[in-house]
């Protein structure tokens, strides 16, 4: 049996350049086709990354369950639990949000409580700075009559 002569470093080459160009022949119009199916679709990727129309803005926590609260203490309620986190965190209005679900007559009261929440939600985190959540050994129970005393003494 007789061995094959080796190949020259031309020979190579030249094989290596013609698969090469072969495979670029058969690629490149697969690759053409492809990008022109998905050119007649009406959605691109651009148009895509951009339409923000399924993005729903938060909403607090009554907009998620019926809310029985008038809208006004609700707002208050509100504005003063992101005050009082926020200073006692010492975030600068970083959970600060006055949307509502509240039809538009009644959007501006609770924007108003909301503000007004705040600010006494501030003073009161501010006092009380966070330095460990466990530590607070106050109930929920006692923050609701903290927050009733407080509406009840600005009216």
């Amino acid at each position: 049996m007789k061995t094959p002569a080796p190949l020259s470093q031309r020979k190579r080459f030249s094989i290596m350049a013609a698969v090469s160009v072969f495979l670029l022949i058969l690629i490149v119009p697969a690759k053409h086709a492809s990008f022109t199916s998905h050119a007649g679709d009406e959605v691109s990727t651009d148009t895509a990354l951009d339409d923000t129309t399924f993005v729903q803005s938060s909403l607090p926590d009554s907009a998620i369950t019926s809310d029985n609260r008038p809208v006004d203490r609700a707002g208050y309620e509100d504005g003063y639990t992101s005050g009082s986190n926020d200073a006692a965190l010492r975030q600068h209005r970083g959970t600060y949000d006055e949307q509502n679900p509240y039809p538009s007559a009644q959007r501006d009261a609770y924007v108003q409580g909301y503000r007004q929440g705040y600010r006494h939600g501030q003073t009161f985190g501010g006092e009380h700075p966070a330095t460990e959540a466990r530590r607070d050994g106050r109930s929920i129970e006692d923050l609701v009559r903290e927050s009733d005393q407080k509406l009840n003494a600005s009216k």
